[in-house]
């Protein structure tokens, strides 16, 4: 631990340093915030997902430099001065006290952990930011990615943006609509056709029967049953198509 803070601190010193501009005067960072961003721990990852985490803390680093304001420091930043396989054996993201002494050392504010997991079928990609001085956690964000890893990229932006109260953009699986409300949409569909095709043809009946004479009626009072038939159909149909759609999207 000793060593780790040690190599944390030539960090933070280096920093300094480069904070002297060309002309020697230094820059005047004394108001500028920091956040480190520690590497999400892998929770259950297949082997063919250990790299994602690593991958994900720079996604998650970006949207918090863009939405904090601060200056963020990450892993990367840290990989020359030190082992951080090693550091990360010391720091796992339940050792809030390790990661609170490296926050404090690079003169940080606040600091994020979080974890890059499966559950089941499912990603859940999940942080909390913790003020260094107060050992506090002052926000808490997760987001959950079913199936497929594509959008693993966008639900480590949004738990960026939910740890500062940003709003969220929604990922394509949010967008996507139950299947049923496509169903409820073509047997609807299909309904309003079934009415105005039964409208259509009890209006031919309706027109024939006041044209035909008594033995052509017979015939025409069919057609005419058969199109409100239809009509009926089709209103069905429709009544159905609509409560598929509707349901769905309140049950949401």
């Amino acid at each position: 631990m000793h060593r780790l803070v040690a190599c944390v601190l030539a960090l933070a010193s280096s920093q300094a340093r480069a904070a002297v501009g060309a002309d020697g005067v230094v820059a005047d960072d004394a108001n500028v915030c920091r956040i480190v961003v520690l590497n999400l721990v892998a929770s259950n990852l297949a082997d063919t997902d250990k790299e994602m985490p690593a991958l994900l803390t720079q996604t998650l680093a970006q949207q918090v430099s863009a939405d904090s304001g601060c200056q963020v420091i990450t892993p990367a930043d840290l990989t020359e001065m030190l082992d951080f396989e090693a550091a990360k054996q010391l720091c796992t993201d339940s050792a809030d006290s390790c990661v609170a002494e490296i926050g404090s050392a690079l003169g940080a504010e606040r600091i994020i952990v979080g974890t890059l997991g499966r559950l089941g079928a499912d990603f859940v990609v999940n942080a909390r930011l913790m003020n260094v001085k107060s050992s506090v956690v002052e926000a808490r964000a997760e987001q959950v990615v079913p199936g497929a890893p594509e959008q693993l990229r966008l639900a480590a932006q949004n738990v960026g943006r939910q740890l500062f109260g940003v709003p969220l953009v929604a990922t394509a699986a949010q967008n996507e609509l139950p299947p049923l409300v496509y169903v409820g949409g073509a047997v609807g569909a299909l309904g309003v056709v079934g009415v105005l095709v039964g409208s259509a043809l009890a209006g031919i009946a309706e027109n024939d029967l006041s044209q035909a004479e008594q033995t052509g009626k017979e015939d025409s009072i069919r057609q005419g049953q058969v199109g409100l038939g239809v009509v009926g159909v089709g209103a069905l149909l429709t009544i159905v198509g609509v409560v598929a759609v509707v349901v769905p999207m309140f049950a949401e």
